[in-house]
């Protein structure tokens, strides 16, 4: 909704065929910086969040295969581990949640909602594993919020799918388990279980 309804230009580049809108970086800071000040004044209702990781669990593509098993690592690690659903949530509900989180792990849409993570928080980016996750990374540098690229892999059932958006993902849980021990140790961000 704040991205739709900010200041908008179009982006003409000779090698694409559609011209996507982008916003201009003075207008995202000028959108961070509002929303700053509109909730600087209130407390976050709630107990600090040690996880929040963005289920797909409802999707219809691009569903984490192995998301229970991740799910189940993490509150097994971490005190408080949520799980978020953004399409559920009022952008009020959702900007409260997101204050109150060290470690959101992002997928999908809620990619562009990691803008207005806190910056003593790190986003972990769950994405096809082409490309190289720019957007978050871009923002992360921006806000001044750390941020992560979880490993992934198409799901092998999905290999047939010309579209990629389509294929489901499967996270690389050792090495997901090594970052976020590792991440977790040099932040200390989040509480371990005892």
């Amino acid at each position: 909704l704040i991205l739709c309804t900010a200041p908008c230009r179009r982006v003409i580049s000779p090698g694409l065929k559609i011209t996507p809108i982008a916003m201009r970086l003075n207008d995202f800071c000028e959108t961070r910086t509002l929303v700053e000040n509109h909730f600087n004044h209130i407390k976050y209702k709630g107990e600090m969040m040690d996880c929040l990781f963005c289920t797909r669990k409802n999707a219809r593509w691009r569903k984490t295969t192995n998301e229970d098993e991740v799910v189940s690592w993490l509150s097994e690690k971490f005190s408080v581990v949520e799980l978020f659903e953004p399409e559920n949530p009022s952008i009020k509900e959702q900007f409260n949640i997101l204050g109150r989180t060290k470690f959101f792990f992002t997928t999908g849409a809620s990619i562009p909602f990691c803008m207005f993570s806190p910056i003593d928080s790190v986003a972990f980016q769950i994405r096809p594993p082409e490309g190289d996750g720019t957007l978050g990374k871009c923002w992360a540098q921006m806000f001044k919020f750390g941020h992560h690229r979880v490993a992934t892999a198409y799901n092998p059932k999905d290999v047939g799918l010309a579209n990629f958006h389509e294929r489901d993902l499967v996270i690389n849980i050792e090495q997901f388990v090594h970052d976020v021990v590792k991440i977790a140790e040099v932040t200390e961000l989040v509480k371990k279980r005892r």
